[in-house]
């Protein structure tokens, strides 16, 4: 194995953020790497700052030299965003002048002025697009939620490399298939019923024979009729009795809520292709909007850099001769364009191959995954581990939980098995942590039961932050340290 590459996958709790600084430190007072050789990325600038307070604080400690320090106030720590454009500003003479207050996405106002594309683009003069929205507006909000909506698959998508065009990204959907096996179904059942007729009891032949008189819709007819037929005819069956050993669940959901499914199939298969023009037009006037602003968004700044690194091979060459090591942070939040990102800077890919690899050390877990819903991808953390195995190195794992006592520790683990089963890596309690020597006396999980409100919603949410505050404000008059509590 090679110890110069390392993915680290650590719990929380368990010192992730500790072994990260201390390989940072070690590339410097060690390996003789200076700060600006360095590669820290994070996933927030707030992130980004307390890991260079850490690092700095901890190279004070080691006593190294004073050029150092002063090189660490211009060292590359940063998120993906941050460091895209300063090696943009710094690297490609085009994108010197680059101000951040061009870059659109701090305050969502790269949203805002999609939807503002939304606008110009579909309620202009193009007739396609005019017919486009003629289509789809009987059946989708085109003023409020649609334009967000695209936002957010179109941001996910741009984030997974994926080119936007809307065909690619609205492919037709196969619903015949799963159409006709649906009928196929139902036809079956109709045999088992009256296959059955001679052992029912009169009230339930009534009903079957009921059933039986209604002729079967075809398929050749609109999915609306078809699921009409069916509807009308099945709305006396029931799975009371001996019918109930003849209908199955599945055949009652069948003809209860699934006859919408093919109707639903229908509709998404004639909206589709209106819905790609809706996409193409919007996405091309963002664009349009974006060069007449002069700015660009977050998404931009990796894509280009990652362009250009993949395509230019001086280009690529001073980034790899600049820096040589790469470490990444909460990894487990990273999408498949910010690994093409690390790749590239680390050597693993691109049109400059001369020399060694950057170092590379990749800290996370999966398990703490949290923001797909912003485009991250948990499969792009295991494939840094295929990295670093490329790379000739390997994985570490840390179970060993230095912040929760004991009983909460045994509860995770429990819970863990039960959601994940063999596949999950229980914690283990840091017996000599401060926390380990003050047991908890009680259960690590307190279950707290909330009436269920009919209005749900927000309605919901503020009655279980209630009793969550009230819960903690009990704690806290029995003594418990208000410090103790953590809320997620």
């Amino acid at each position: 194995m090679n110890a110069n590459h390392r993915l680290l996958r650590a719990s929380a709790g368990t010192g992730k953020t500790y072994r990260l600084v201390e390989a940072y430190v070690d590339l410097v007072q060690n390996d003789g790497l200076r700060p600006t050789e360095i590669v820290a990325i994070t996933f927030t600038r707030k992130a980004a700052g307390e890991l260079k307070s850490r690092i700095r604080a901890r190279l004070k400690a080691a006593h190294v030299e004073p050029d150092l320090l002063a090189d660490l106030t211009q060292a590359p720590i940063g998120n993906f965003h941050g460091l895209s454009l300063r090696l943009l500003r710094n690297l490609v003479p085009e994108y010197a002048a680059l101000n951040s207050d061009a870059v659109l996405g701090e305050s969502g106002d790269d949203g805002e002025l999609f939807v503002e594309a939304c606008e110009t683009a579909w309620f202009g003069q193009d007739s396609a697009t005019a017919a486009a929205v003629c289509a789809v507006a009987p059946h989708l909000n085109l003023d409020q939620s649609l334009p967000w909506e695209l936002w957010d698959c179109l941001s996910k998508a741009r984030e997974d490399g994926m080119p936007i065009v809307g065909a690619a990204l609205l492919p037709m959907p196969e619903w015949r298939e799963a159409w006709e096996r649906h009928h196929e179904a139902l036809v079956a059942m109709r045999a088992r019923l009256r296959a059955a007729l001679p052992d029912l009891t009169e009230k339930g032949r009534a009903t079957v024979v009921a059933f039986l008189e209604q002729p079967v819709p075809a398929l050749t007819a609109a999915p609306e009729v078809w699921a009409d037929a069916w509807r009308r005819a099945t709305q006396g069956l029931n799975r009371r009795g001996k019918l109930g050993a003849l209908i199955s669940e599945a055949d009652a959901e069948r003809f209860r809520d699934g006859l919408l499914d093919p109707v639903a199939g229908a509709v998404v298969a004639r909206l589709t292709p209106s819905l790609a023009t809706l996409v193409d037009a919007a996405y091309a006037d963002y664009e349009r909007a974006k060069r007449s602003l002069g700015c660009m968004d977050f998404v931009d700044l990796i894509e280009v850099l990652v362009q250009r690194l993949r395509c230019e091979r001086g280009l690529h060459q001073r980034v790899r001769e600049r820096f040589r090591a790469v470490l990444v942070d909460e990894a487990q939040d990273t999408n498949r364009l910010q690994r093409q990102w690390v790749r590239l800077l680390a050597g693993l890919e691109g049109p400059w191959s001369e020399g060694a690899l950057a170092r590379l050390f990749v800290v996370g877990d999966r398990k703490q995954s949290i923001y797909t819903f912003r485009g991250a991808d948990p499969a792009a953390f295991t494939q840094f581990l295929d990295d670093i195995r490329i790379a000739g190195g390997d994985e570490e794992l840390l179970t060993v939980s230095r912040r929760s006592a004991p009983e909460l520790v045994a509860s995770l683990n429990g819970l863990g098995t039960t959601l994940f089963g063999e596949s999950y890596e229980p914690l283990e309690a840091n017996r000599d942590a401060v926390c380990a020597q003050a047991p908890l006396g009680r259960p690590g999980f307190t279950l707290m039961r909330v009436p269920k409100l009919e209005a749900g919603g927000m309605a919901q949410t503020l009655l279980e932050a209630q009793a969550v505050a009230e819960w903690i404000a009990s704690e806290v008059r029995q003594g418990t340290p208000a410090g103790d509590f953590a809320l997620l």
